[in-house]
């Protein structure tokens, strides 16, 4: 059974990079499909987001607000003041950064309600906006390539306990506009599964749903959901849960290549 967790694994090996420590990481290009124009980027470190808003003002001019310290107040949800800057001209010889000036315009607060889905608030003097944003996805990771890594994972309703796994993987993403994803799995242990799904991008993050099958293991065949997957040039790194019979094991994994 432990043959799952390390297949999900793998597909946290195409990504060396490491996932936010606090949780979600919701770094990422943030904005609303049907009002292409305006957007928020988000970096997410620990506890804090540091936010830049790309968004026009009255005269219908581009304006730059930044909120440099959004910080967690519980949960998901990030509050932090709101700044209007000013500064040295691009085309200046050198940058002068004490010629910045920065003005207290308001507050903002981020309430993510998923992991790709949130509600941002915030003022800017007397003008308060409210807005359902999403992360923007531009472009698909490539995950194919064969994988060496290991899993961390919890197995809960089969009497089964914490444990880890290790092992090499095949992953091969089929092109556009497809999405198919095949995972091949040999285990230390000597189990082989085979993972296949559909694969799906959320801005800088992805996920797959699909179902799995160990052959030389009995019972071990059920349906599979990855999230939160970072792929990389080097490694990749996945939340996961499988579900087989009455079994559902739920843990993280990393591979690289």
């Amino acid at each position: 059974m432990r043959a799952i967790a390390a297949l999900i694994l793998f597909l946290g090996s195409t990504v060396a990079q490491a996932m936010n420590t606090w949780g979600t990481d919701f770094t990422d290009m943030w904005w609303i499909p049907t009002e292409s124009g305006w957007g928020v980027n988000i970096i997410h470190q620990r506890e804090i987001l540091f936010a830049t808003f790309f968004v026009y003002g009255a005269d219908q001019k581009a304006h730059w607000y930044v909120a440099s310290n959004v910080a967690s107040t519980g949960g998901n949800t990030f509050t932090g003041e709101l700044y209007e800057t000013t500064g040295p001209w691009l085309g200046a010889p050198t940058f002068n950064p004490g010629a910045v000036a920065a003005r207290t315009a308001g507050n903002v607060t981020i309430a993510f309600s998923a992991r790709n889905r949130g509600t941002l608030t915030y003022n800017v003097d007397s003008t308060t906006v409210t807005k359902s944003i999403e992360r923007n996805t531009f472009r698909r990771a490539e995950l194919s390539g064969s994988y060496v890594g290991s899993a961390v994972a919890s197995v809960t309703g089969c009497g089964s306990g914490n444990f880890t796994e290790s092992g090499n993987l095949l992953v091969n993403l089929a092109p556009l506009p497809s999405n198919a994803i095949t995972i091949s799995a040999n285990f230390e242990s000597g189990v082989q599964c085979t993972y296949s799904g559909t694969y799906q991008q959320e801005g800088r993050l992805g996920m797959i749903s699909g179902t799995f099958n160990c052959p030389n293991v009995s019972g071990a065949a059920g349906t599979f959901s990855a999230s939160e997957i970072e792929a990389g040039p080097h490694s990749v790194l996945i939340k996961y849960e499988a579900r087989y019979g009455t079994c559902v094991e739920t843990g993280r994994m990393g591979g690289i290549r």
